[in-house]
């Protein structure tokens, strides 16, 4: 009976660790969604773009910035010796194929941001039409939100767990 106990003890502080992980995580995406809030305002509400459209530029512009890095920065510092016609070629088709990739994962993470959205706006019960410019963003619903969405990934990382290898295998092929 006690192995019984201790095995459900054991799970439960397993799902407890994922929960504080993932409420640790969650705090640089608080930061990053309140340093893009007001460029997502100027497309949503000044362009009079769609939400998704919106979204969907935001997070390419600053994912393509990011993959650029990951994936240049450890070329520049190794010091591959190409000639110059090869190596601009090398940069520009693989540049290209970043483009495309992006679009990809971009398209990934815009599935979870609806969802992440969906789940902000049925807490802060509210709805996204009647939001004005002058609503200011609820920090601890954006959190808990992003909570639940971290969870949901991390679910789906234990039943998919080839999903990283794969978008890693995407950037760097």
């Amino acid at each position: 009976m006690s192995a019984i106990i201790e095995t459900l003890l054991n799970y439960a502080l397993v799902i407890i660790k994922t929960i504080i992980f993932s409420a640790v995580i969650a705090i640089p995406f608080v930061f990053i969604t309140l340093l893009g809030k007001d460029l997502f305002d100027h497309l949503y509400f000044k362009k009079k773009n769609s939400y998704l459209f919106s979204m969907f530029i935001l997070v390419y512009g600053l994912l393509f910035i990011v993959l650029l890095l990951v994936y240049f920065l450890p070329i520049i510092f190794q010091g591959i010796g190409l000639p110059p016609v090869n190596s601009i070629i090398f940069v520009i088709l693989q540049v290209f194929r970043l483009i495309i990739v992006n679009i990809l994962i971009t398209g990934i993470i815009l599935v979870f941001i609806l969802v992440c959205t969906a789940i902000y706006d049925s807490i802060s019960k509210t709805d996204i039409k009647k939001k004005s410019k002058a609503k200011q963003l609820n920090i601890l619903n954006l959190w808990f939100s992003l909570i639940i969405i971290i969870l949901i990934i991390f679910a789906l990382l234990i039943i998919f767990p080839k999903l990283i290898a794969m978008l890693i295998y995407l950037i760097f092929m």
